[in-house]
């Protein structure tokens, strides 16, 4: 009995020294089996709005096709844009003014411009986007929302304010810096002008996974989640059949129209293209040598500018000028020099140049009549010269 259980417990400090020894090197991984939003998510800043509006019974689309902007709205839709930062054409600005007269709902984001005029919608509603006047003030300021008699707190840019030239337009989200949303009746429509719509947007959490999985994700109290924001936003559309989202106003360019309409044929002329310009790189013709014999070497065209000089009678002055630099650095070199006569001059530099010093003088003193002297006297200014 005592021996069974001495080796009972000696089994058990087995395991135990065992399963000690195994620790290390047993890894328990969790497999996450979260999924990366899709693009349609990341790439659209107004995506948990539109699935707000489905969520309660709305049709909703939201895209950033300016084009969108030409079809016809019912006079139960509703239109939003966002940050129209190039003038729509005329017809689009007449299409949707007169949308709106018949009953549309237009809520949008005014660009800033220095210059009011040329602001295409605003001047037809009467509000207008200004900086704000305020010396202090918070990046995001805390406002009030009033809606049929119901408060809403909701987060604002603080850089702008609304201001309006229409007495009917009626002041709808305050704070103490001045209005940052109108509501505008014109004709049977509604218009609601808004100077910032960042807290319509998607919350980052939605659009950026990277920061879920490493848990640096936090909430945005500036989007759709902070606060009253997706109330306030639901109340703007409520009573809407279909609602159109248009948050970011760009003409679609020829090459993204091609892209769409025809991929094989653009990638097919881009590839084209390409090799068309490496074509042109190619020299046309066999590669021509220049001649050796056409060439010349420093010393041929030294000969040929001293003969040059020769005969236009400049050697004498080139002479003369190169006699005056030969004294000016023997005399520098050589202070001893400085102050004697000639014939003590030309004593002192043909001794310690050792040269004869009829040679000396016709280099520093005589004037040359023929090529031989002048080559004789350039010759002996050039020893003198490192002298």
């Amino acid at each position: 009995m005592r021996r069974n259980i001495l080796i009972a417990i000696l089994l058990l400090l087995m395991t135990a020294a065992a399963a000690w020894w195994l620790q290390p090197y047993i890894i328990v991984k969790d497999k996450d089996k979260r999924h990366p939003p899709k693009q349609s998510v990341t790439a659209n800043p107004f995506s948990a709005l539109e699935s707000l509006l489905q969520s309660q019974g709305i049709e909703a689309i939201s895209d950033n096709n300016r084009e969108l902007l030409r079809g016809e709205f019912s006079a139960t839709d509703a239109l939003f844009l966002r940050n129209v930062r190039q003038p729509l054409n005329p017809e689009t600005t007449d299409h949707i003014i007169s949308w709106v007269e018949s009953g549309g709902l237009l809520i949008y984001e005014p660009y800033f411009f220095e210059e009011q005029q040329g602001s295409y919608l605003n001047e037809a509603f009467g509000v207008f986007l200004k900086e704000n006047s305020a010396e202090e003030y918070n990046w995001f300021i805390h406002a009030e929302a009033i809606l049929d008699g119901q408060i809403a707190y909701v987060h604002m840019d603080g850089d702008y304010v609304l201001e309006s030239s229409q007495s009917s337009a009626n002041p709808i989200i305050t704070s103490e810096y001045g209005v940052h949303g109108y509501q505008v009746f014109y004709g049977q429509g509604e218009v609601i002008v808004l100077a910032d719509t960042r807290f319509m947007e998607t919350p980052n959490d939605w659009r950026n996974f990277r920061s879920i999985l490493t848990g640096d994700a936090r909430a945005d109290q500036h989007t759709l989640t902070g606060h009253d924001h997706a109330y306030l936003s639901y109340r703007f559309f409520e009573g809407r059949e279909k609602v159109w989202l248009i948050h970011d106003t760009k003409t679609t360019g020829l090459m993204d129209k091609l892209t769409e309409k025809f991929p094989l044929f653009t990638l097919f002329s881009t590839c084209w293209l390409i090799l068309f310009f490496f074509y042109l790189q190619r020299r046309l013709g066999p590669q021509q040598n220049s001649e050796a014999g056409l060439q010349q070497d420093i010393s041929a065209h030294i000969h040929q500018a001293g003969q040059f000089f020769w005969q236009q009678d400049k050697g004498q002055y080139l002479l003369q000028q190169y006699r005056q630099r030969v004294l000016k650095k023997l005399t520098t070199r050589h202070p001893n020099l400085a102050g004697l006569d000639q014939d003590d001059l030309l004593q002192q530099i043909a001794k310690s140049s050792q040269l004869d010093i009829r040679k000396v003088e016709l280099a520093l003193h005589q004037t040359t009549f023929n090529k031989q002297d002048f080559t004789l006297a350039v010759n002996t200014l050039r020893q003198l010269w490192i002298l």
